[in-house]
């Protein structure tokens, strides 16, 4: 039985941080381990991106410029497939993506987690107003 996985994220464009450079390296041992991966992302299609072997299948659901569109394409494409999934990772926090996910895996009880990526590290609290918002 092969295990089915999908990772949300809001871009796979690395100028947005590390989050991508991390999916690559699970990705190796995804394929090891014989899962199978993809990505769904907020992106309008980077097609620059899909040209990297590293990557697994990216699906994106950004289709306009204006990011609350996209994520109705996001809520439309999860309310679709979410069940063809054995597990669905979050990666990242403080993003609506989360709360859609959380949904829509307890309801159709799929295993999700969320992955912070060190975005609790104290280092990134030098700017006042991330502190604070790490802090609620």
């Amino acid at each position: 039985m092969t295990i089915r996985i999908t990772h949300v994220i809001s871009s796979i464009n690395p100028a947005t941080g590390g989050t991508i450079e991390s999916l690559k390296l699970r990705n190796r041992l995804y394929k090891k381990l014989g899962f199978e991966c993809e990505i769904i992302t907020l992106d309008i299609v980077l097609k620059k991106f899909l040209k990297d072997k590293n990557l697994p299948r990216v699906r994106f659901s950004g289709k306009s410029r204006f990011t609350i569109i996209n994520y109705f394409n996001l809520l439309k494409w999860l309310y679709t497939n979410i069940k063809r999934y054995d597990l669905i990772i979050c990666d990242g926090i403080w993003e609506f993506i989360n709360y859609v996910v959380y949904k829509f895996a307890n309801k159709n009880n799929i295993n999700y987690m969320v992955q912070i990526h060190g975005m609790l590290d104290p280092w990134f609290n030098k700017k006042k107003l991330k502190y604070i918002k790490k802090l609620i």
